[in-house]
């Protein structure tokens, strides 16, 4: 049997205004598989299976001037910016973003050149031998994956302005003062993989009522390997090798210790996995299922993403205004203060994806350490268990209660080891302004009820209604360099630790259709104009999301990454007074909180309370069909989202340093209504 299938996606530029635009998103992707099966004999089956597909994107900034041209920094910054050459770049901004101290005005803009092919083919073969009681399942993978990523990132600067110097965001834009400025020479990464893996596991039905399955399977990390030794590894006190220019610590592929692919590799990822399915004999209608399991997190290629864009694959450069060494970042002129390039923009030249820089590249110090992996990276392991008794209530009833739980650990997350410092905001390696790793010391826990009552479509009436009660646990929600932030006090990641962002304890859905009499025996006009009316709705009231208090402006913590909230003595930050209308103006007690003590990260947790629920979130439906003959059909719908049109209030700003620190002051849940009319044939 073969398959092909072909998707493509055109989305062509948005060039309304500087503000208003986005870029275009033309995107080829094509999946080829194949697989034949043999009956081996009366109990024997083999399948053998294989896959190739591949995607090819490509994308440029919508930013265009009054006359539809481009528009580049270099058109208004002559002599002091430069654009990368063409394929490799589109004129653009990439990233100007202007902000506020308390929150106070402020926008963003900015799109750059994307252009990312990936391809893969894998092979799997699985037996299945039936023997007896036992169903015995075996099979091995192997696979190959190539990605190649190569986008103008970073060399169009990243320029933002924060309102440091006259505490507005507006105001420092207007005056040229940039809080910080960061230009590389673009990301240019290829990177291939192999992938292996086996499994087996046995169905074994030891009573007509009791089956247990068992299994394992096996996982090992081949760490994707850049061509080129394009990725630099973080081994503290080693000198490099391979670069001997390069600052204490930093050492590539070919250095003692350094793996080839850049990041350690492992084999004994084995997963076992068991479970129980049981009818008991003495509660009709009724089953129990428990199981447990093992799990490999993979790892996203897009950890790659910033593997090359360090020295002296594709130097990057970080300035920031709490740099002792910069202070002050002239918008007309960026690197005038800059001492390490003598002044002056270090760009041109520019580096191309085949560039393999000679062993006697020199090093511009302080060096911007992008991406690294440590030497004792892992992948990340998921332990889950449930426990699930569905009970049938007569033909059309069923009902559901679990228990499910997962902890996991190694996770991946990212971190700077060379942070600032208070009060000078120094950094304690002087040879590197960051330097950013993946390492693999975050873990996570979850804990659900679920509950669920279902009736299946009978005398014109379905319904479904679930209920999930839990609790999850994490220092960080994402670990990617690429598109997460960090840890942000590295010397303690119990502070890290609480709620995730996603945490939401209640959660709801109900969903039902009902469907109005046929009035088959009324007369034909009556019939076919109010008969078989469906009027369906969906409800889905949850918690609100987690909210966490600020404590003030980044440099008044620790490793200047931001605070929270310090408690104040003698007040209760859960107590609350008035109706709901009142909440509005004080959602919660600010008198409760105060900006941090400078100097530290603050006293109160990641998140401490949720912010107002959803109640309101219903959407409707009403539907009619109408069969003109056998293979001709009309439908008309009329669907209302946001049917009660009810607004849902949006959270409290928590910036303790802002005037509207505890205040709601956004809401949403407008009514949208649409009609449609469909002819089927």
């Amino acid at each position: 049997m073969y398959r092909l299938f072909i998707n493509k996606f055109a989305q062509p530029v948005q060039t309304h205004t500087l503000l208003n635009s986005d870029r275009s998103w033309n995107a080829l992707w094509q999946s080829h598989s194949g697989s034949h099966t043999w009956t081996l004999g009366p109990s024997v089956v083999n399948t053998l299976t294989g896959v190739y597909t591949r995607e090819f994107t490509d994308s440029v900034s919508g930013l265009r001037d009054k006359d539809g041209k481009p528009v580049c920094l270099s058109q208004v910054m002559v002599g002091k910016v430069f654009d990368p050459p063409e394929p490799y770049s589109f004129c653009s901004i990439d990233s100007l973003s202007v902000g506020g101290a308390g929150g106070k005005g402020g926008f963003s803009l900015g799109k750059n050149k994307n252009s990312v092919s990936r391809w893969a083919w894998s092979i799997t073969d699985a037996i299945t031998i039936n023997k007896g009681k036992h169903m015995i399942v075996a099979g091995v993978d192997l696979g190959k994956q190539y990605w190649h990523d190569l986008t103008d990132w970073q060399a169009l600067p990243l320029i933002s302005f924060d309102g440091t110097v006259t505490g507005l965001g507006m105001a420092d834009f207007l005056l040229g003062y940039a809080s910080g400025w960061t230009q590389g020479g673009g990301e240019y990464q290829r990177i291939h993989s192999t992938t292996l893996g086996a499994h087996i596991q046995d169905n074994y039905k030891i009573a007509q009522n009791v089956t247990v399955t068992a299994g394992v399977r096996w996982e090992p990390f081949l760490a994707p390997a850049p061509e080129n030794g394009r990725i630099q590894m973080w081994l503290p006190g080693q000198q490099s090798k391979v670069y001997p220019n390069a600052p204490l610590g930093m050492v590539f592929p070919g250095d003692p210790g350094v793996p080839a692919a850049g990041s350690p590799s492992g084999w004994k990822y084995f997963n076992p996995r068991l479970g129980l399915a049981w009818r008991p004999r003495f509660v009709k209608s009724t089953s129990v299922r428990a199981a447990f399991g093992m799990y490999t997190v993979p790892i996203e290629y897009s950890n790659y993403n910033h593997t090359a864009d360090s020295a002296p694959f594709s130097t990057t450069f970080s300035l920031t205004r709490t740099d002792p060494n910069v202070k002050v970042i002239p918008f007309d002129d960026p690197w005038r203060n800059y001492a390490p390039t003598g002044g002056k923009s270090p760009f041109p030249p520019w580096p191309v994806p085949e560039y393999k820089p000679p062993s006697d590249t020199k090093f511009i110090l302080p060096v911007f350490g992008q991406e690294a992996y440590l030497g004792d990276y892992r992948l990340g392991r998921d332990m889950t268990w449930n426990l699930t008794i569905e009970h049938q209530l007569k033909s059309d009833w069923l009902f559901r209660a679990a228990y499910v739980g997962m902890e996991s650990y190694h996770l991946i997350n990212a971190a700077d080891l060379n942070p600032q410092i208070y009060p000078s905001f120094a950094r304690p390696n002087p040879n590197f302004t960051q330097i950013l790793v993946e390492a693999s010391w975050a873990t996570a826990s979850y804990q659900a009820g679920q509950f669920s009552v279902e009736k299946r479509f009978a005398h014109g009436f379905q319904f479904q209604g679930n209920y999930t009660y839990s609790k999850s646990l994490s220092p960080v929600d994402g670990g990617t360099l690429a598109f997460n932030g960090g840890i942000q006090n590295l010397s303690n990641m119990r502070w890290m630790r609480g709620w995730s962002s996603f945490y939401y304890p209640h959660q709801f859905k109900f969903n039902g259709i009902w469907e109005s009499p046929s009035l088959a025996h009324m007369q034909p006009f009556i019939k076919h104009a109010l008969g078989s009316w469906q009027l369906s709705g969906i409800y889905t009231p949850r918690s609100g999301s987690p909210l966490g208090i600020s404590g003030g402006a980044n440099t008044r913590s620790t490793y200047n990454t931001g605070c929270r909230a310090d408690y104040v003595a003698g007040q209760d930050p859960w107590f609350r007074v008035g109706s709901e209308s009142d909440q509005i103006n004080e959602y919660f007690n600010t008198a409760a909180f105060a900006q941090c003590v400078p100097g530290t990260m603050g006293t109160t947790p990641k998140y401490l309370f949720h912010g107002p629920p959803s109640r309101t979130s219903v959407d409707a439906g009403l539907a009619k069909n109408w069969q003109v003959m056998e293979r001709l059909r009309l439908q008309y719908r009329l669907e209302a989202f946001g049917a009660v049109n009810h607004p849902t209030l949006g959270n409290p700003n928590t910036q303790t340093n802002s005037a509207n620190f505890g205040k709601i002051t956004s809401k949403g849940g407008n009514r949208t209504v649409q009609m449609a009319l469909k002819f089927y044939f």
